[in-house]
């Protein structure tokens, strides 16, 4: 049986389709004079300047701004006419010698006042350029960079030594090269230290959880490389061979398009004839650079282009070691030229012949090269030249329509996969989501449609993970557990993205009592697909109270990922009983300490406490502080209550414009004081705090270090009883800078609330006042 040499099918003819514009870019630079390729320089640098203005502009535009041209993209990253920053940083990159061949670059009828022109046009693009690629937040495009900016050095002085040693002598050129250079330099270490929007130079001083990620991702693809050995998984497979073998610890929200690295991704889906095909290239590439660097002959236009070209192509090919610029059909067009370029010192001279000076003529003119090369009798009639142009036309209508068709059938066929089977009726991808449509449309009765659907997807790519999924649907329904089993572990070995199998298998976990298995598949499909939320968090809310599970969930909470923080935020805002949350967190030994959780943690201890079930708040702060025990049991002043840290387990005030109190530290660092103030004719609470204190007597002490007051204003220390309904057990009434008192705590009140009450009296000034410490010590 004859199978595909790819494992998807439709995406190697995706592939196919996107070679197309740089296969025609090829077949009309191949035809151009020398003069014409010389021009392209200027439309290369213009390309180049449009897409850091659009980049500028995204950056200026906000985050979410409209000029990002694509739904997955670097938001928030001067990304240009480009999906990814790494990208348009590279292209930004390659212009940096284009510049220095332009500004030095004289033609036959070029005058000073031109050269200086286009050097002054030259300085300003690269003033745009340099903080365009630290924009980017690109850190292999920022040492691209700098390699393309060294390369100007290198440019420049053989174009001197050239106008040196021709026959005009010195020509009065700037040292635009060594210009540049020194200025984007200056401006990269400038811009680096005083810009917060210079995120290449940052991401180089932090280390992401992402750079960590992408040694990982190589290590797996070079286990690929030997899985589909000796001819790889074929073109356009990389993503989907990927998650055959991606681990459990990668899975994420998102999924892995490349490699990360274009010259391993080549291995992996090529393999070994596409590493001859990139021996063969690499070959060429050093064949042409050294003719280019190191011929004998006298510098020409041509030589200057070509090494300019040279260098371009190496820095793709280093960007191509941690990405995958000439994915991009747009790089992949750049490209052409700049092979084009690097082979001008070889190549057929169709204009003008050069000599060791640009521009110079050797006499031989377009008309009698032709002369020279014609073959009487070998013309052809004009009938055939007909033939031969609607042939062409008819072949270039052919695979304009295919490229069409593929390329609506590559954007569609998942969201709109009717619309991409009309284009192309036998794209599996599209067969299995309009499989997945029809079945979803009556659940219960599926259409058979759907199911024949599913298996001509299947038969079309044999790793198609939704199809199985439906064919293992086929079977639940039918009654037949173990085949419908066995499929939807087939379709979670192609891909453990597909939630529908996620949910499947949970049901069947749940149901045989695999607790383990269950929340296994519950993390991956709250990872994989964030969406499932809605579904499944009430349903794991719900079975928190079997300690069995509690136990298997604790070990996925310790190492956290998004899904275990939202639902612990939809656990604490949802549960009508908050015994298993508390159970679970004091169980896992509090949650980490991110801000986003820390704030859970606090709206839990609110409701805690509102329900006055303040040992399970207790056991909460326990986990938040090792002086748990200490902190309500002392009622001093602490940087706690300064930050709020504690909520509801610290010091809480209130404040609106009667009356109100609040923190501050004293100018020595060590003390934290308490501002009190209340209006004229205003009592209200301003201060508070729960206590865990032991039945017994205490003495109550309080300092206060400035206290002015209106007729009748005072101070009020008061402790309730929430046991007791709240009943007030002690109070006293402060009117002087100190205040000092001994109460008792009975045996019914084991958690107490401390008031701090404020009355700004009878008079116009109010109350003021500045409280130093507050202590509560028991009587021995």
């Amino acid at each position: 049986m004859w199978r595909p040499i790819t494992l998807t099918p439709a995406n190697g003819w995706q592939a196919l389709a996107s070679l197309l514009p740089a296969l025609a870019v090829f077949l009309v630079g191949i035809q151009l004079a020398r003069e014409d390729l010389y021009r392209l320089l200027a439309v290369m640098i213009g390309l180049g300047l449009l897409s850091a203005v659009f980049g500028l502009l995204q950056v200026v535009g906000g985050y979410d701004g409209p000029l990002y041209l694509y739904d997955i993209t670097s938001n928030g990253y001067a990304v240009g006419l480009f999906a990814n920053r790494n990208h348009a940083a590279t292209q930004f990159a390659c212009i940096f010698p284009m510049l220095a061949v332009f500004a030095t670059t004289l033609d036959n009828e070029s005058h000073l006042s031109r050269t200086r022109s286009k050097a002054i046009v030259a300085a300003l693009v690269a003033a745009i350029l340099v903080p365009l690629v630290l924009i980017t937040g690109s850190r292999t495009g920022a040492v691209l960079a700098l390699l393309g900016l060294a390369s100007t050095i290198l440019l420049y002085k053989g174009q001197r030594s050239r106008d040196q040693g021709g026959k005009h002598g010195k020509s009065p050129r700037i040292g635009l090269g060594v210009g540049l250079s020194i200025f984007a330099l200056l401006a990269l270490i400038v811009l680096s230290v005083v810009f917060a929007r210079a995120a290449s130079i940052n991401r180089f001083m932090t280390q992401s959880n992402v750079d960590d990620v992408r040694f990982e991702y190589w290590q797996i693809a070079v286990e690929m490389f030997w899985k589909y050995f000796p001819l790889g998984s074929g073109v356009g497979s990389f993503a989907e061979a990927f998650q055959i073998d991606e681990p459990a610890r990668l899975l994420a929200n998102t999924y892995l398009n490349r490699a990360h690295n274009d010259w391993l991704e080549t291995a992996v889906t090529f393999g070994i004839p596409g590493l001859a095909i990139l021996l063969f290239a690499v070959l060429a590439y050093l064949k042409r650079a050294r003719i280019a660097w190191f011929s004998n002959g006298r510098l020409s236009r041509s030589i200057l282009y070509a090494r300019m070209a040279s260098i371009s192509i190496g820095l793709i090919g280093l960007a191509s070691v941690t990405d995958y610029p000439l994915r991009t059909p747009a790089l992949l067009c750049f490209l052409v030229v700049l092979v084009l370029w690097l082979n001008l010192p070889s190549a057929p001279r169709t204009s003008m012949q050069e000599s060791g000076d640009m521009g110079e003529v050797d006499g031989l003119s377009d008309r009698s090269i032709a002369s020279r090369h014609s073959r009487p009798g070998r013309r052809l009639s004009t009938q055939v030249n007909k033939l031969r142009l609607l042939a062409i036309c008819a072949g270039v209508l052919v695979i304009g329509w295919m490229t069409f068709a593929l390329a609506v059938s590559g954007i569609a066929r998942n969201k709109a996969p009717s619309t991409a089977l009309k284009f192309v009726p036998f794209e599996a991808s599209a067969l299995a989501s309009r499989a997945d449509e029809l079945f979803f449309s009556n659940p219960t009765r599926p259409p058979e449609a759907s199911f024949r659907l599913a298996t001509k997807a299947l038969e079309g790519q044999a790793i198609n993970a939704k199809a199985l999924r439906l064919l293992g649907y086929r079977a639940d329904l039918r009654g037949d557990q173990s085949r419908a089993a066995a499929l939807m572990q087939m379709s979670q070995r192609l891909s453990r993205r597909d939630a529908g199998a996620q949910l499947w298998l949970i049901e069947a976990s749940a149901r045989s009592g695999d607790i383990l298995k269950t929340l296994e598949h519950y993390d991956t499909a709250l990872t994989t697909k964030p969406e499932t939320s809605a579904l499944l968090f009430p349903r794991l809310l719900a079975a928190l109270e079997d300690p069995d599970v509690r136990d298997g969930l604790a070990l996925r909470l310790r190492r956290p990922k998004d899904w275990t923080t939202n639902f612990l935020e939809f656990s604490i805002a949802s549960a009508s009983d908050l015994t298993p949350i508390v159970r679970l967190i004091d169980q896992i030994g509090g949650v980490p300490t991110s801000p986003a959780q820390q704030k859970q943690q606090l709206l839990l201890l609110d409701r805690l406490v509102a329900a006055n079930r303040f040992d399970d708040a207790r056991t909460i702060l326990r986990t938040m502080t090792k002086t748990a025990d200490s902190q309500n049991t002392v009622a001093g002043f602490r940087k706690s209550d300064l930050s709020g840290r504690l909520g509801v387990m610290g010091w809480q005030l209130q404040d609106d414009p009667n009356g109100g109190a609040s923190f501050w530290e004293a100018a020595n660092g060590k003390a934290i004081e308490l501002n009190v103030f209340a209006n004229s004719a205003t009592t209200k609470g301003v201060a508070g705090r729960l206590l865990y204190l032991e039945p017994g007597q205490y003495v109550f002490q309080a300092r206060t270090i400035s206290f002015e007051r209106g007729n009748g204003g005072f101070l009020r220390w008061q402790m309730r009883c929430p046991a007791a309904g709240g009943q007030v057990v002690w109070t006293i009434d402060s009117i002087d800078t100190s205040s000092r008192a001994t109460f008792s705590i009975p045996a019914n009140c084991a958690v107490q609330f401390l008031d701090l009450i404020a009355s700004g009296g009878r008079g116009q000034t109010g109350l003021e006042a500045t409280i130093a410490s507050v202590s509560i010590s028991p009587i021995d």
